[in-house]
Parts: C-alpha cells; structure tokens; sequence
C-alpha cells in the first residue's frame, strides 16, 4: 500500500518530494489484520523499508515515527537501511512514564522530537491547565498556563506544534520567547502526578 500511496500523493499535491514522512503509529491488531502485512512488528519494518526506498529515489527527505517507543524504534534502528530524524508524540510534564523513557531514548540516539498536545490532548486539557502549580507559575511571568506549557516543552530540547486557527492564540504561542523557567520551577512541574493518555496505548505497547 506504501509503494502505492506516496507517488499518488506526490501527484495529488503538485510535489515532487516532500520533506518528511512519518508512521503515525506502531500500528493495532485491527489496522494490521486490514493491510495484509502480518503482525504489528511486521507491518513496521515492511512500511519503513517501502518508505527508505522512496527515500533513496529523492521523493522523501527525512522518515520519521509517531508514538514510537525505545523497542519500536529500536526495531526499525536495526535494519540499518535509514535513520529515524524524529519521533512525534504527546509531551507535557504530566505524560506517562513511558513516554519521558521515549523522550529520552531520543535524546540519547540523536532523534529529534516534536510535542504535539503539549498542553494536555482533548480529553486532558481541562485537568491539565488548570492545576494550581501551572497557575502559580504562569503568575509569577505574567504569561498563560499554556505559554508555561510551550516553554517547559522546548527547554526540555523539544519542537512543538500546537494547533490552532484562532490568530490570537497564534500570536501568543509564539510569545514565550522572552522568559524562561527557573530549575526549581521545571522541578515543580514535573513533580505533579501523571494523567491517563488515550496514546499510552501505542507508546507503551510491548509488541
């Protein structure tokens, strides 16, 4: 399906390569059992080799993952056919463990990493935003909570990419230039306990 899809897309949207590409997920029994390619790890490796051969042809610049974790990524790592450039996941300082262990195992292997609901998904927003210690430090630089959030995200060597439509929020997701979070203020928010993400499912999964 891979080798099919891409020169279709390349001819739908006018391109002749794009910069990059990434598999959204390490995959599910139901979207693996659809695409005919065997088990989820099967799946993985068989889409990554399609990819890195598109890659070789100059129609994509950089591959990359989304909700990978180290095992995932150690995977598609051992085929030694194209470097992962980034791993796309879910990052503020209440996700799951097993998404600050894929974080790190990023950090560590030279694989850059982009936050995306870096100030809590659709159904963590609210619990998210509106914790005390976020408001206490938002206060103190006279900025909103999820400006707080965005900060903590880059100083934790991350892109982000937070979404909106709304010019306002756009002007102000880019104003958190100016100020930064104090080492005992980082601490503070990583201390709060964590949140249940619909995403753990796919970060953590063990196959």
């Amino acid at each position: 399906q891979t080798t099919t899809y891409l020169p279709e897309e390349l001819k739908r949207l006018g391109l002749d390569y794009v910069d990059l590409v990434l598999i959204h997920t390490p995959g599910d029994d139901g979207l693996a059992l659809l695409s005919g390619c065997g088990s989820k790890k099967e799946c993985r490796e068989g889409t990554w080799k399609a990819l890195a051969e598109f890659q070789a042809r100059g129609l994509i610049r950089n591959l990359g993952v989304s909700n990978f974790g180290p095992k995932h990524m150690t995977e598609i790592m051992s085929l030694e056919i194209a470097p992962i450039a980034v791993n796309q996941l879910e990052y503020h300082p209440w996700v799951s463990a097993a998404h600050h262990r894929a974080v790190e195992f990023c950090h560590q292997h030279g694989i850059a990493v982009t936050s995306y609901c870096s100030m809590g998904g659709p159904e963590t927003k609210e619990k998210v935003l509106v914790r005390a210690v976020l408001k206490k430090i938002a206060t103190a630089h006279r900025k909103s909570p999820a400006q707080v959030l965005l900060r903590w995200a880059i100083q934790m060597n991350t892109s982000v990419i937070p979404g909106t439509g709304n010019p306002e929020h756009m002007k102000e997701n880019l104003d958190i230039y100016d100020f930064q979070l104090s080492r005992q203020e980082m601490q503070e928010l990583a201390s709060q306990a964590t949140v249940a993400l619909v995403r753990d499912e796919y970060v953590g999964i063990p196959e």
